[in-house]
Parts: C-alpha cells; structure tokens; sequence
C-alpha cells in the first residue's frame, strides 16, 4: 500500500484540458478528493464531488 499524499486543499488545480471535458461524466483523483468533470448544455465546465454512500 502506497503512503497517502497530502495535497493543499485551498487553491485551484487544472487537472485535465478544458478539451478534455465532455458532456460524459469524467471520474478524476485531485488532492486526494474524487471529483467528477463534465460539460454543462451551456458548455460551462462543471465540477462536483460525488455524493457519499449512505447519504
């Protein structure tokens, strides 16, 4: 098992291209935290923790 890697919580990061980002969900590890990418109708990026399970 690898160590944990502790990342800064309180700034941006640009984790894939803007190119990269489609209307289909985009799974992604940054700073530790799962977020999920995915283009909006309006073509606006969006980006959204996943909900909990159980919650």
């Amino acid at each position: 098992m690898s160590p944990a890697i502790t990342a800064p919580r309180d700034c941006w990061y640009a984790p894939v291209s803007s190119a990269d980002v489609t209307s289909a969900l985009l799974p992604l590890r940054v700073a530790g935290l799962p977020i999920v990418l995915f283009r909006a109708d309006d073509s606006t990026i969006v980006a959204s923790l996943p909900a909990e399970e159980g919650a």
